[in-house]
């Protein structure tokens, strides 16, 4: 194990930010370091930084501690020198919890690793699944965009939810990803990132939302969603409806998932719940849409919605839909005056 520190671990009565991370360290060791497993060098960072309490002058009243996203010079000239000896061409991994994009000095990461061929990061903090991609508009300066993973969480949305069979809550992530967990294949510069939902096969990598039915005369009309758990902006995604009917490219958009807004809604509002309520809902990164073809004849139809993510995993997954027969159009009496 390979152990990562949290805003969870550190001491909140610390006098400061070195000695907030004193427990941990006791119990696992230093709160960043680094080392090489194969062919890849890690560097894993302690990017929380301890804000102690200050007095307030006007009311006299301490004000409350807190953290913040950080690293500090000493850190940061670690980072230095600690790459100074990785050669260029070796890939560097930067593991730490709050996401880089929240770092306080994360201009200066971005000075000491932008110009490195091979370089990711992965956080986790925010309890969601996204691939960002670091550009210039963040004060990126590379030549490519730095590929940064929010990583899914075990806990999920921390254990809220209506529990299933087991006692255990579904605790579905605000972005409507399930929680769980990832694995990464490393293969020289090379790695590979897959999408596992707890409880769940290898194979459950996507939701699916469409109404049960709809009538014939509003399929043109109908939309149809795909929550890609493990997909980005690089990912190609494409619908199918029936055996013959042709793929459709489907639009990525930055919006918040329907299935998870109507269930969070659904379940916060039951009275006298023994359960903590899911959170509010949040855009994904990872949400698809396009609509029903028109024309599709009353019947049962399988939609099919295929993937094939930035690293060549392809994945694909269905669900039924029944088209009824369009409503007849009510004829309405007509009445002719006449004039004497």
């Amino acid at each position: 194990w390979y152990n990562v520190i949290g805003n969870h671990d550190i001491n909140y009565d610390a006098s400061n930010d070195k000695l907030s991370d004193e427990t941990f360290e006791r119990a696992f060791g230093p709160s960043y370091y680094s080392f090489d497993y194969g062919q890849v060098h890690f560097i894993v960072l302690d990017d929380i930084e301890w804000i102690v309490p200050e007095e307030n002058k006007d009311t006299k009243k301490e004000k409350k501690g807190h953290y913040q996203g950080g690293l500090g010079k000493e850190q940061l000239e670690f980072i230095k020198n600690d790459l100074q000896q990785i050669p260029a061409d070796q890939l560097v991994v930067l593991m730490m919890h709050i996401p880089m994009i929240e770092i306080e000095d994360r201009q200066d990461l971005y000075r000491l690793i932008e110009k490195r061929p091979f370089c990711m990061s992965i956080s986790g903090h925010t309890h969601h699944h996204e691939h960002r991609f670091i550009t210039k508009e963040d004060g990126w300066r590379g030549p490519k965009p730095h590929h940064h993973i929010i990583n899914v969480t075990v806990s999920g949305s921390w254990w809220s939810g209506s529990p299933d069979e087991r006692g255990i809550p579904h605790t579905m992530m605000a972005d409507g990803a399930p929680n769980g967990y990832s694995l990464i294949t490393f293969d020289g510069t090379e790695y590979d990132l897959d999408f596992r939902a707890a409880g769940r096969s290898a194979s459950y990598q996507m939701n699916i939302l469409a109404p049960e039915q709809v009538t014939a005369d509003q399929t043109a009309e109908t939309e149809v969603y795909a929550n890609i758990f493990n997909g980005s902006e690089r990912s190609k995604v494409e619908m199918q409806v029936g055996n013959s009917g042709s793929w459709a490219v489907m639009e990525k958009i930055d919006e918040i998932d329907p299935s998870y807004k109507q269930l969070s809604e659904t379940e916060n509002a039951v009275e006298g719940k023994k359960y903590r309520d899911l959170p509010k809902a949040k855009k994904s990164s990872h949400l698809w849409r396009t609509k029903l073809p028109a024309g599709l004849k009353p019947g049962t139809h399988l939609i099919r919605i295929r993937t094939v993510e930035m690293d060549g995993d392809k994945h694909q997954s269905g669900r039924v839909i029944r088209v009824l027969p369009a409503k007849p159009v009510e004829k309405t009496a007509s009445t002719t005056v006449t004039e004497k």
